[in-house]
């Protein structure tokens, strides 16, 4: 065996690996018994939970998910048409993005001057309006649209910030910056989806990516570019249209199981409301109990090429289906939603926003009970345990209300996002190879099973993911919670989503 010293990281680029790698481990291996004495519960079970989740989460980075080729270059050029439609911006001629040394690089230009954002940037007098310009966004929210500034702390030092987080906070606390923050916001997301398509990939034709396990705060993964390759990229937020691209290997079908709406279903048994509970465990569609108690719409769905009438599928306002309605009040009342804003999504008057909530109030007292119950917690304790256990300290201010929104968010999405996470954990240990997983995405599971047994696959892997969870609500009541799952299959991850 050979044995290796730092002067050996010359030799080779190998060596150096090695060097550095080794070096890594043994620095690592010292430090544990130190860490062992720190690593008390719950951060040690969160610990050993993250260590469990390393066997799924590198089995499906090696697999990665076979790609089209030809439906890969079509979503990448249909991105960039929604980029220029909405934002204006189109990437910029390689030879100004790859200038001579001393010319400026250009990575945008403007290209579609009567795009919405380009509209809107003209009212406060630009000419031209690169979304990606913190000197620009900066002087539109904070000077012309005359919004406070947001700061945030970098080494020591209070700076005022322009982020993705910032956005979201103007969007949400001033009806003025919505629209424009929220095109901001869109243009984003999209221009983070072209990468997707535009980034290279391995020959084998294979999306491959890194999962984060400890990505986020609330246990949903993240994902960036495959550390060994140096292909791929982010695999999270790829949009529904464009999962065509994914398909999965031959002789087999692609599956997708998923708890989307489940943070709906913890915040019933975190506030205890009964009658919220009874919509959740009547065994019928939630929302179309919430319909019959609201307008008193038979809570039927209507089927598939039937007629609406008479269902919580008929449209209702601003074609907006019943039940659409009462999916957003839902989520508007659960996470502490103003009327603007929910005005805003339902396209209607602040005030009947407002009505809406009013009046689901009446019919569900406990939720602002749980909101309550969660602010004096935090500002008491200054974190929040879900009922996995895992205990998440907020650092922000804590009498903030965008900092209790977060909070009050946090425990239902984290409880749904480590739902998913043991059940992806089961399945890979219980049934892999057989059932072959390939990503998680924020609230679900991907995979794919041999197309004559598909059925079968769906057999073993939805009582892997039904997990029965004590939870405790507001009054100190404990309640068997399980999470159920929907399941799709199809040709392609679009199909099945």
């Amino acid at each position: 065996m050979r044995v290796l010293t730092f002067a050996d990281a010359k030799n080779s680029k190998l060596d150096a690996e090695y060097v550095y790698n080794g070096y890594d481990s043994c620095v690592d291996h010292d430090l544990l018994e130190v860490m062992k004495k720190e690593l008390v519960e719950p951060f040690a079970s969160v610990y050993n939970f993250e260590r469990l989740l390393l066997g799924p989460v590198l089995t499906m980075m090696r697999r990665g998910i076979k790609i089209d080729a030809t439906m890969r270059q079509e979503c990448a050029l249909e991105l960039r048409e929604r980029i220029t439609n909405l934002g204006g911006m189109g990437k910029a001629p390689k030879k100004y993005r790859r200038p001579p040394k001393g010319v400026p690089k250009i990575e945008w230009q403007l290209v579609n001057p009567s795009a919405p954002l380009q509209q809107f940037a003209r009212v406060f007098d630009f000419e031209e309006f690169n979304y990606q310009s913190d000197r620009q966004l900066k002087d539109l929210f904070y000077s012309k649209l005359q919004c406070k500034e947001i700061t945030r702390w970098d080494k020591g030092e209070e700076k005022i910030t322009i982020d993705k987080k910032a956005l979201a906070h103007l969007a949400d606390s001033y009806v003025r910056a919505m629209p424009l923050a929220n095109i901001i916001l869109r243009l984003n997301d999209l221009k983070k989806e072209l990468e997707v398509f535009e980034t290279e990939i391995g020959e084998d034709s294979r999306w491959r990516f890194s999962l984060n396990i400890g990505g986020t705060v609330t246990g949903r993964f993240s994902s960036s570019k495959y550390p060994i390759l140096k292909v791929g990229g982010n695999s999270q937020n790829v949009d529904k249209s464009l999962r065509r691209a994914f398909v999965p290997d031959d002789g087999y079908t692609m599956w997708q199981a998923d708890l989307k709406g489940a943070d709906a279903v913890v915040v019933a048994y975190l506030s205890g409301d009964k009658n919220y509970l009874a919509a959740v465990e009547s065994g019928i569609d939630m929302y179309a109990v919430m319909c019959n108690r609201m307008w008193g719409r038979p809570p039927v769905r209507a089927v598939k090429g039937g007629p609406l009438e008479g269902t919580v599928d008929e449209i209702f306002a601003n074609k907006h289906s019943y039940r659409d309605v009462m999916k957003r009040v839902r989520h508007a009342r659960n996470y502490q939603a103003q009327p603007p804003k929910l005005a805003a999504v339902l396209d209607c008057g602040v005030s009947e926003a407002g009505d809406f909530l009013k009046a689901d109030k009446k019919l569900y007292p406990n939720i602002d009970e749980w909101h309550m119950w969660t602010a004096i917690h935090l500002q008491k304790y200054g974190y929040l345990d879900t009922p996995w256990g895992f205990r998440r300290y907020f650092w922000d201010r804590l009498w903030d209300d965008a900092t209790l929104r977060e909070a009050i968010a946090h425990v239902p999405q984290s409880t749904v996002a480590h739902a998913i996470d043991v059940g992806i954990y089961l399945v890979w240990y219980h049934l892999e190879p057989e059932v072959q997983l390939l990503n998680q995405i924020h609230d679900a599971a991907l995979g794919q099973g041999e197309c004559g047994k598909i059925t079968t696959v769906q057999e073993k892997v939805l009582p892997l993911l039904e997990n029965p969870l004590p939870i405790t609500d507001i009054g100190n009541i404990t309640r068997m919670m399980t999470l159920k799952p929907s399941w799709a299959v199809g040709k392609d991850w679009k199909e099945c989503s």
